[in-house]
């Protein structure tokens, strides 16, 4: 954590030089290129630091891997140095293709005095299983069926068009998850999520992040639990799930006149909607 803080510190630097028109950046790129043949059954692992994430799938039995390591510096000489720290891994680990970026300084240098981002994109077989870790990065997925296991912390999440399983923990940034089919189970902090166009089950906890809610195809079960965070439910028809409502301290808000802090409503034979919360508000449009 403490080489995230003096990170952060670097870019908003650099960042705000630039931005008064103090200094000119050089960027310096690094790109690497490799491809091999995909053995039914295998996973992928990525780990990125600062890093963008962009992986998709084809119609290839092959995993195709495309990064860029990204050096951004007051000279040229400087960027070029300290891009020679970043370093990269390609490899297999117990049945599970693994791609790493990670910085290896020297031990006479005590921090860096440049910028190290990595753009790191992957094709895949659509199914696959995936394990991502990331920091001071976005990740996207796009089109893939199998369990997916995301671990991210600054930085932003989109999902999209995938299906099978997912189990994601987020601390400051964003979600979108649009057109997913399965099981959702999500840890935010500090994270505003959007769901669209969800099917299956999901058990949802954030704390200090709003959830905005459209349009679902069919629903299993649902499960939101809110900490300082407001929900916002659109696109369901009210008369075809079982409410459960709570809230401490907030606000219910339903197309039905029905009032206090907490609801039951339906008949329990439908499919379950649960939403509790502390302070937040909970609001459900049809």
């Amino acid at each position: 954590m403490k080489w995230l803080m003096k990170y952060i510190l670097l870019i908003v630097g650099l960042a705000s030089g630039v931005a008064y028109g103090q200094t000119k950046v050089e960027v310096i790129t690094k790109t690497i290129t490799d491809q091999f043949i995909y053995n039914p059954g295998y996973g992928l692992k990525v780990e990125g630091k600062a890093a963008t994430i962009r992986l998709r799938s084809w119609d290839e039995k092959r995993i195709k891997i495309t990064m860029k390591l990204i050096s951004k510096g007051l000279t040229k000489e400087v960027a070029e140095k300290e891009l020679s720290y970043h370093q990269y891994a390609i490899g297999e680990n117990n049945r599970q293709y693994v791609v790493r970026n990670y910085l290896l300084l020297p031990g006479d240098v005590e921090k860096l005095s440049t910028i190290q981002e990595a753009i790191i994109e992957v094709m895949v077989p659509r199914s696959i299983n995936l394990e991502i870790e990331n920091s001071l990065g976005t990740i996207g997925i796009t089109d893939i069926n199998g369990f997916i296991e995301i671990d991210n912390e600054y930085g932003d999440v989109t999902i999209t068009s995938c299906s099978g399983k997912i189990s994601l923990t987020n601390t400051f940034g964003e979600l979108k998850l649009d057109g997913f089919v399965g099981t959702l189970s999500a840890d935010l902090s500090h994270t505003a999520s959007q769901v669209m166009n969800f099917a299956g089950s999901a058990v949802m906890k954030t704390n200090l992040g709003d959830v905005e809610w459209r349009e679902s195809g069919k629903i299993e079960k649902v499960r939101i639990e809110l900490l300082r965070s407001d929900l916002s439910l659109k696109g369901l028809s009210f008369d075809e799930f079982y409410w459960q409502l709570k809230t401490r301290y907030g606000e219910i808000v339903t197309p039905r006149d029905l009032a206090g802090n907490k609801i039951n409503y339906g008949n329990n034979d439908f499919p379950t909607i649960e939403v509790s919360s502390d302070f937040g508000k909970i609001m459900i449009e049809e």
